[in-house]
């Protein structure tokens, strides 16, 4: 608590100089979001996510690209799983520790993700791979998405964006998932997400179902000498997940009574 105090000059023959002072106090709050990047590997995608979020002075990002994993993760605000859970790697027991303290997540599929395993994770989306092991996809926008708004900026630059190595599949979200981007395969818009996101009891997860997205750093800055439109996309799916809303179902406003001793 910072208490501050302000008074106005008196101006000449006043006569009541009482209210010329006021004073109030002030809340301090630790509004740092505190981001898990957990990785099998060092890779390019989580560099670039990794940077984008450096640039903000509201995000705490611990990256650990080798087990052992941080066992404690009540203090995080959103886990992002780069190509976890992969043949060798289980994140079962990560998940049940955030579904426990319901911490947003948000998984990047890449080759290295084992499939069978994250869907067996039930977290909002199935991926039952077909013949072949990937494909390029190009994103394209999808226009009804309401959960937050990128510029237009963004949308006149996001179809020449370099493709994602997407896995050959089919695409199967649950009722309350919505994509923000489709995958456009060959010059052939399809109905398969690129970007989705959801909640699952109340818990917000979030899927990339491609890896290359550093490539989206670095054209932005061939084209537009700055980061600035591929920063906005990650600082608003970042933001919008590991938001947390106040789920009290009582809430009491009242105005505070601060004790003040001379």
């Amino acid at each position: 608590l910072k208490h501050y105090s302000v008074q106005i000059e008196s101006v000449q023959n006043e006569r009541n100089t009482k209210n010329n002072t006021s004073g109030f106090v002030i809340n301090v709050l630790e509004n740092k979001q505190k981001i898990l990047i957990l990785s099998d590997g060092s890779h390019p995608d989580i560099g670039a996510i990794k940077n984008t979020l450096d640039l903000q002075k509201t995000y705490e990002v611990s990256v650990f690209t080798e087990e052992p994993f941080p066992s404690n993760l009540s203090d995080f605000n959103l886990i992002v799983l780069n190509q976890l859970p992969t043949s060798g790697k289980s994140v079962a027991e990560i998940i049940k520790k955030a579904e426990l303290n319901r911490i947003p997540t948000l998984f990047i599929v890449g080759n290295k993700t084992f499939l069978p395993q994250l869907n067996a994770l039930s977290q909002g989306a199935t991926i039952k791979q077909l013949a072949g092991s990937g494909e390029e996809a190009q994103a394209t926008i999808n226009s009804t998405f309401a959960t937050f708004k990128l510029s237009d900026d963004f949308k006149e630059l996001l179809p020449k964006f370099p493709p994602l190595q997407v896995p050959f599949a089919d695409y199967e979200l649950e009722p309350d998932f919505t994509p923000l981007f489709y995958q456009k395969i060959l010059n052939i818009e399809t109905a398969r997400p690129l970007f989705a996101s959801g909640r699952i009891n109340g818990r917000k997860i979030g899927y990339l179902f491609g890896e290359g997205i550093w490539r989206w750093r670095l054209y932005d800055y061939y084209t537009n000498q700055s980061q600035t439109r591929f920063n906005e996309l990650i600082n608003q799916i970042v933001q919008y997940l590991a938001l947390r809303e106040n789920e009290d179902n009582f809430i009491l406003n009242f105005k505070p009574v601060y004790a003040e001793i001379d």
